[in-house]
């Protein structure tokens, strides 16, 4: 049976993994909100930084910087702010917005909870922190659920954490190189999917705690404001005041692990229907649709809610972003012609 009347939108800004070279650069040309967003960033923090944004769209393989965690992490926060300008301009307003991780602060920016300014400074800080201390490990993802993640870590040769659970069946850890070498020879042992994630650290755990005082003290000065739309976060896996994103709250951010999962639940549960991922390239896809499927399961009845990307990697952009009005369309979102 065909899905339609899907009224409740939610912007759901992902972390790092979405990223890849020249992401977005053809929108340069052709989209005046996404240009003016990136134009934005880099008048916040070009002079300050010694390069733009802009700089890192149009640099090719060879040239791009975009594997640094200080380039990535401003580009991806960029880069989704400016896809949000973009379907503010065909027309989407979002009821809700979420985010993982890094997203979370692309998700707060669109929610009008922090200034661009005020983000880019968070962003800023977590990426400068992160480079001056060089915690050494790493981060891997198995598709195990959370009771076998507690079996995977016990008796390990090195520290490792929980970092995140993504959906049902996935499940990323961080810690130790030894550590992680090991869960991935376990998870191959199980037979399921285990690989590393391109990062260049111990992510949302607590072997950042000395990052996350650092970011704390660094940020103190922070006021946060109510915003104009709801925020989902995948700290709490609830929906937040915006007030309450203070320093500390980036600090949880940066070292707590993601309720991925957990916060994909809770706005189903709450009546969202569209889950419009705002991203270079979808990387929520199965968790969103391994979520309405649990919850298909629970409710035992079809779950009337679906997952839309925006651009994916080497793709044409207009065309993406036509398929994907196409996708919205259907369900029934009105968009502006």
């Amino acid at each position: 049976m065909a899905v339609t009347n899907l009224t409740r939108i939610v912007g759901l800004f992902p972390g790092q993994g979405s990223q890849w070279v020249r992401m977005g650069r053809q929108l340069l040309t052709e989209s005046a909100g996404f240009t003016a967003a990136i134009d934005e960033v880099d008048a916040i923090v070009g002079s300050r930084l010694g390069w733009t944004v802009r700089e890192e769209l149009n640099a090719d393989e060879a040239h791009s910087t975009i594997g640094g965690i200080l380039h990535l992490q401003v580009s991806l926060f960029a880069i989704e702010i400016a896809l949000a300008a973009v379907w503010h301009e065909r027309g989407v307003r979002f009821d809700s917005v979420a985010g993982t991780s890094l997203g979370e602060l692309a998700a707060v920016q669109v929610a009008g909870i922090l200034s661009t300014a005020d983000a880019l400074e968070v962003v800023l800080g977590r990426s400068e922190l992160l480079e001056q201390h060089k915690i050494q490990g790493g981060t891997i993802v198995v598709n195990v659920d959370a009771s076998e993640a507690d079996q995977l870590l016990e008796n390990l040769p090195a520290p490792a954490f929980v970092a995140g659970f993504n959906g049902p069946g996935t499940t990323t850890f961080s810690g130790h190189e030894a550590a992680l070498t090991e869960l991935l020879r376990r998870g191959e042992e199980r037979g399921v999917f285990a690989a590393r994630v391109r990062v260049e650290y111990p992510a949302h755990s607590p072997l950042l705690a000395p990052v996350g005082e650092a970011l704390k003290a660094r940020l103190a000065h922070l006021r946060p404001q109510s915003g104009t739309i709801p925020f989902y976060s995948a700290v709490t896996a609830t929906p937040l005041d915006g007030t309450t994103l203070d320093a500390d709250y980036w600090s949880r951010n940066l070292i707590d692990a993601v309720r991925g999962q957990q916060m994909l639940d809770r706005l189903l549960e709450d009546g969202h229907d569209v889950i419009l991922e705002v991203t270079p390239h979808p990387i929520f896809a199965k968790p969103t649709e391994d979520a309405i499927a649990t919850r298909d399961a629970a409710l035992d009845e079809a779950v009337n809610a679906i997952h839309c990307p925006t651009l994916r990697r080497n793709k044409d952009a207009q065309e993406c972003l036509a398929a994907a009005s196409e996708r919205l369309r259907s369900v029934g979102v009105q968009l502006a012609q």
